[in-house]
């Protein structure tokens, strides 16, 4: 069985570790109250959400890279209360650091590029000690880019 609280501890560490660089793209940020929010960080004035994700993979390796659906049920949330929010992912992979805009849409202007699509994980163990069912967003590599030299 998984310790929660340990995944919790290790969990924090990472995000201490990457708030650094994290502020280097996205200005000053602040924590998250709660351990279990959407995001990881906010800024002071909750204009710019950013979710931080580890992966035990290379970028490239997959056609893309995921996050659970919730996060982005949450950006359409902040979006209805002041349409000036801007959330991001950054993931850690093993070959670098890698970071999406959320978007409304999940195809490009010409409304047939699709930039992510939505995808459910059945009977998956997502480190809680047990089987359950998840709905992911999974981001298309070709729109996610290197964290380095990126700007807001």
């Amino acid at each position: 069985m998984i310790d929660m609280k340990k995944r919790l501890v290790v969990g924090s560490k990472g995000e201490r570790d990457a708030k650094p660089w994290i502020e280097q793209v996205f200005g000053e940020v602040e924590f998250s109250d709660d351990n279990y929010a959407n995001f990881d960080f906010h800024s002071r004035d909750n204009k710019v959400f950013v979710e931080h994700k580890e992966r035990f993979c290379r970028y490239g390796q997959y056609d893309g890279l995921y996050f659970d659906k919730i996060k982005y049920t949450k950006f359409l949330e902040l979006k209805k209360t002041d349409s000036s929010v801007r959330c991001f992912i950054v993931w850690t992979c093993r070959n670098g650091r890698y970071v999406w805009e959320f978007q409304e849409s999940d195809t490009l202007e010409d409304n047939n590029t699709i930039v992510w699509e939505p995808y459910f994980q059945r009977n998956f163990d997502r480190g809680q000690g047990r089987l359950q069912d998840t709905d992911l967003i999974n981001v298309m590599n070709e729109y996610i880019k290197p964290l380095t030299g990126y700007q807001l």
